[in-house]
């Protein structure tokens, strides 16, 4: 078979008649011609891969952050910084910088948000955006929590 480039459509010569391909089938057929190369060369294509990662762990991981950030909030990375700055890098709710760690780093402020309007509140450490999340942003419950720990902590003072 014999492919010819032309004006922007293939063509394949099937001898005296001449058929021209649709966009649908041109990447049918790239797709094909890109899996079997993947295929044939599987291991270079694997460490390729894995130094690309490597160099790039960085950028890539700002660049899932951004995506993640838009997505699941609505709001940019850049948006996202400047709460933080507003917030003096501390937690909306207790004022305290975040300590928690992932994989020996630390963890930035989790965004938190209604969960019913989607509205971004603020940024939280680990601990507070948990016990919202524990207690079902039900302020009823925390107060009666809240309460309980109070008469329990009470009872079992020493002295």
């Amino acid at each position: 078979m014999f492919y010819i480039l032309f004006m922007g459509g293939l063509y394949i010569d099937m001898g005296k008649r001449k058929a021209v391909l649709s966009e649908e089938e041109k990447k049918k057929r790239r797709k094909d011609r890109d899996k079997q190369w993947y295929n044939d060369n599987i291991e270079y294509a694997r460490e390729y891969r894995r130094e690309h990662y490597k160099k790039n762990k960085e950028s890539r991981s700002m660049q899932m952050r951004a995506y993640h950030f838009k997505r699941k909030y609505g709001i940019t990375l850049e948006e996202y910084y400047a709460m933080l700055e507003q917030q003096n890098n501390k937690c909306a709710i207790c004022g305290n910088e975040e300590t928690s760690k992932r994989r020996d780093t630390l963890r930035l402020l989790s965004v938190d948000h209604d969960h019913v309007t989607g509205k971004v509140r603020g940024l939280l450490c680990n601990g507070c955006n948990q016990l919202i999340g524990y207690f079902k942003e039900d302020i009823s419950l925390l107060y009666s929590a809240m309460q309980g720990m109070i008469a329990y902590i009470n009872k079992h003072r020493d002295g």
